[in-house]
C-alpha cells in the first residue's frame, strides 16, 4: 500500500517580503503583487548601492536634492556664501554628482548644480554661490534684455 505524502510534511513557505504564510502554487515566492514589487525594488536598490550603478531616475533625484539643498543654504542667492562642508553633507548633499565643473585661474575646481555652485576651501569649508550668467541675470539682479 502506497502512502500519500502529507501536506504538513513540507516546510512552511513564507512570503519573501512580509513573511506571511503562502498558500497555492509550490513555486510561489510572494503573497501578492505589492510584496513582489516592493521586494524587487528593494533588491534593485541594494544592488545599485553595492555596484554604484545609478539609473537615470536616481541621478536626476540626486541632482534635484543637491540643487534644493544649495538653494536652501544660500537663501539670499548671494554670489558667495561660506558654509561648513559637514553641515551640507549631513543635510543629505551628495558631492559625487554635479552638472558641471570649471577650473578657476588659481587651480581650484568650482562645481555646478545647474546655476548653483560650490567650491571647496581649506579647513572643511565650502563657498556656495550662484552663476548669474546661467540664470540670465546681470549683477544688479535684473534679467538681461535681448
Amino acid at each position: 500500500m502506497v502512502k500519500k505524502k502529507e501536506i504538513w510534511d513540507k516546510p512552511e513557505r513564507l512570503c519573501r517580503e512580509c513573511g506571511k504564510k503562502l498558500l497555492g502554487r509550490v513555486d510561489q515566492r510572494f503573497c501578492n503583487d505589492f510584496c513582489r514589487n516592493t521586494y524587487n525594488r528593494h533588491e534593485k536598490q541594494r544592488l545599485a548601492a553595492e555596484t554604484a550603478d545609478y539609473t537615470e531616475v536616481t541621478i536626476i533625484a540626486i541632482l534635484k536634492n543637491n540643487h534644493l539643498l544649495l538653494r536652501s543654504f544660500n537663501k539670499h542667492q548671494a554670489v558667495t556664501f561660506l558654509i561648513d562642508k559637514e553641515k551640507l553633507y549631513k543635510a543629505g548633499f551628495n558631492f559625487n554628482f554635479c552638472t558641471g565643473c570649471y577650473q578657476e585661474s588659481d587651480g581650484r575646481l568650482r562645481y555646478y548644480c545647474f546655476e548653483q555652485t560650490w567650491q571647496e576651501l581649506p579647513y572643511g569649508r565650502l563657498e556656495l554661490g550662484v552663476d548669474r550668467q546661467k540664470l540670465g541675470l546681470t549683477s544688479s539682479g535684473r534679467g538681461v534684455q535681448l
